[in-house]
């Protein structure tokens, strides 16, 4: 008994000791192309930007004897966007009222060794969109992707929308689990596999698939109008 004891109280500490002392970085993106780190710089993660499209490495191991647990805090919006984490250890993605367009590839990529969760304020509506991808083959093809095991959770509302042909909504290689959560997909075409996770509601009707070479200054008129409104149901839920 003294065993067992031991070893769920040394279990017990070390998560405690994981998420007492997360180091909150804050993300937040602009609108106008650019994005706002609090701090600028964390020790142990490097950032890379080009325009809104943000790449964080996790460059040491997150071991709680040496390290806490990083936690990213996304917010804001962006027409062209993306985050991606790369870790070898669990970490923890909040998202707080972001609306992000990707133009090619997965808006939110996280790629880590084991589980890691993400969680969704509540009373924050959130808005993931992924346009178009060109090569399938080397780019992640879903608006939210996953290494590893993911479990999302929390009291608010994430909407992820792909109108790209063949791409799904959430790609998860290993678990995934979801609690709480207000969750809508929306995907376009010709979709990969058949679980319901990954073509979840009908098609929003377009007369055929994005074209591979995306020009963002010439939308079909019905890809515009889904972007209007769902802008508007944004304000409205916030007031």
């Amino acid at each position: 008994m003294r065993r067992k004891f031991a070893i769920v109280f040394v279990l017990l500490s070390l998560a405690y000791y994981a998420f007492a002392d997360n180091k909150d970085v804050l993300i937040k993106y602009n609108g106008d192309g650019s994005v706002k780190f609090i701090p600028e710089q964390v020790d142990g993660i490097e950032f890379n930007t080009d325009g809104a499209h943000v790449k964080s490495i996790v460059i040491d191991s997150l071991l709680p004897s040496n390290h806490p647990t990083f936690k990213f805090t996304l917010s804001g919006e962006s027409m062209d966007g993306s985050f991606y984490l790369k870790s070898k250890d669990s970490t923890v993605v909040v998202l707080d009222g972001l609306n992000i367009t990707s133009r090619q590839g997965a808006p939110l990529w996280i790629n880590t060794k084991i589980g890691s969760l993400l969680s969704v304020n509540e009373e924050k509506e959130n808005i993931l969109t992924l346009v178009a991808v060109k090569d399938t083959a080397k780019q992640k093809s879903a608006v939210l992707f996953a290494n590893s095991d993911l479990n999302i959770c929390g009291k608010g509302r994430l909407v992820l929308t792909s109108f790209a042909n063949g791409c799904k909504g959430i790609n998860v290689k290993n678990n995934l689990k979801i609690s709480d959560l207000k969750l809508e997909i929306i995907t376009e075409g010709d979709n990969l596999g058949p679980d319901t996770l990954r073509r979840m509601g009908p098609p929003m009707g377009f007369g055929g698939p994005m074209p591979m070479d995306f020009d963002p200054e010439n939308l079909p008129e019905e890809v515009k109008a889904h972007f209007e409104q769902m802008k508007k149901e944004g304000h409205n839920h916030d007031n």
